[in-house]
Parts: structure tokens; sequence; C-alpha cells
């Protein structure tokens, strides 16, 4: 059984825009991060010796399955791994699936971004909207510190804009297509802006429809992350945790971080 096949259609959706914020900040020994989008909201402390992670706590703030607050358990399988690994190189050692998918992404990010200043404190901020898809598609964009890296246009998770990327699909096939298209920033911005697209697509629906169904009842979704893995999935219920419309422009994002 698919939890979407009986759940109420947002009635706004093709109106609005998708919005997804990351903040880290970097400090001796110390980055903080956080995450809001219209679903989720979580922060992260991540404690190191210059050379090691000697610790890291994971806060789930907004979050739409009862089970979410746990992932911080899967996390600690970071603690003692080095600062200076790639991004597939944590892949290899700490199982995606078995974490949050956003908490896990966003310390990949803060470990990714970590190199980027001298400086002994800095800040990195991600952006990314994706407008809800009509008959023209679309679009969606990642600003890095407010300069933007990507713009894509997709329509049923196939890119058709720009010219040069049309066709290439979001799916399945799609980290072997940007792996070998993008370095450095731009690739990590491609996985981030990639992840955007999918959960923005939970916008076609009104999440109050689905209250206290469980993560069971999406079959598409089992074994995808630490809420939907066998385990629990059929013990973790839908919360009454808002969504929120951040195109309307009444909300801020990241308002109940202190970073």
């Amino acid at each position: 059984m698919n939890d979407f096949v009986n759940t109420t259609k947002n009635p706004n959706y093709g109106q609005g825009t998708y919005h997804r914020q990351i903040r880290i900040v970097y400090s001796d020994g110390l980055i903080r991060a956080a995450l809001e989008d219209d679903l989720h909201a979580f922060e992260l402390r991540v404690e190191h010796d210059s050379q090691r992670i000697i610790a890291l706590n994971s806060e789930a703030v907004r979050f739409p399955f009862t089970t979410c607050p746990g992932a911080n358990d899967p996390l600690q399988a970071f603690v003692g791994l080095g600062l200076d690994l790639t991004s597939r190189e944590y892949n290899a050692l700490v199982n995606a699936r078995n974490n949050c998918t956003h908490v896990y992404d966003l310390l990949l990010s803060a470990l990714f971004h970590r190199g980027d200043s001298t400086a002994e404190s800095h800040k990195v901020e991600y952006d990314i909207q994706i407008d809800d898809e009509t008959k023209h598609g679309s679009v969606g964009t990642l600003l890095i510190n407010g300069v933007q890296q990507l713009e894509w246009i997709a329509n049923g998770f196939e890119l058709i804009g720009p010219d040069e990327l049309a066709g290439l699909p979001l799916m399945r096939g799609f980290s072997k297509w940007a792996v070998s298209r993008y370095q450095g920033v731009q690739q990590h911005a491609a996985f981030m802006l990639q992840k955007g697209y999918l959960v923005a697509q939970a916008r076609r629906y009104e999440s109050n429809s689905r209250l206290g169904k469980k993560a069971s009842d999406d079959q598409s979704m089992q074994g995808t992350c630490h809420t939907y893995s066998p385990e629990r999935s059929d013990t973790s219920h839908r919360t009454d945790n808002p969504t929120i419309e951040f195109y309307k422009g009444t909300t801020q994002l990241l308002s109940f971080v202190s970073f």
C-alpha cells in the first residue's frame, strides 16, 4: 500500500515554492549546523579535535514521524572518523539508510565545507528553492552564500533544462551522471538540489490528511531511512508537527537557531 494513494491532494499545488535552508557555522573544535524546509527542522552539533569527530548530537525540532528524534543513535557511527574523508568514503563506512536522510546529508555538508576557509570561524549557507511543477516544468535553484550554483528545470523526475542536461534523470541513474559532470562544490550542490526536488514532491499533498498513519503504510519507502527501516516502520506514526509554507513569507527559515 502506498501512503499517498488515499492522501488528499493540496489544492494550492502549482502556485507555490518549496524552500530549504541550511546554515553551517565553524569555530575552533566545533561545527554547528541546522536545516529547515517545509516539513523538517533539525539542528546538529559536531565536536572534533581537528583530526577526528569526537562527539556529535542531533536534535529533531520539527519532524514528520514519531521515530525521527531517535535518528541521533545511528549517527554515532561517525564518532571516531576522520574529518578529511570524502562523502563517498563516509557513505562506505556509515550506512545512510540506517540514518535520517536529512540529518545525514546535513552532517556530510558540514564536513564537506569545513576546509572552505582558512579562518578559524566561518559560515556557509545553502538556499534551495523548488517551484511547484506546472505544464512548463519545475524550476529548482541552489545558492551557496547568496551565489547561485545551479538552476535546473524538471518535469516528472527528468530534467528538461538547461538544454545540455535535458533528458537526464533525477531518480535512478542520477548519481552516475552527476559525478561525471560535476566536480567539487558543484558536485556536492547537485546532490543537495536533487534531494530538494525529491522532498518538494510532498507539497503535492495535504500533510494533515496523513496524521497518525504508520510509516509501514507506504511500501514504496521501506528500507530507505531510519524511520522506514523494517524494525520500526510499523510502530512509527505521522506526527501533528506542522508543514510550513515558507513561500508565503509569514515565517522565517531557521528562526529556531541562535547562530
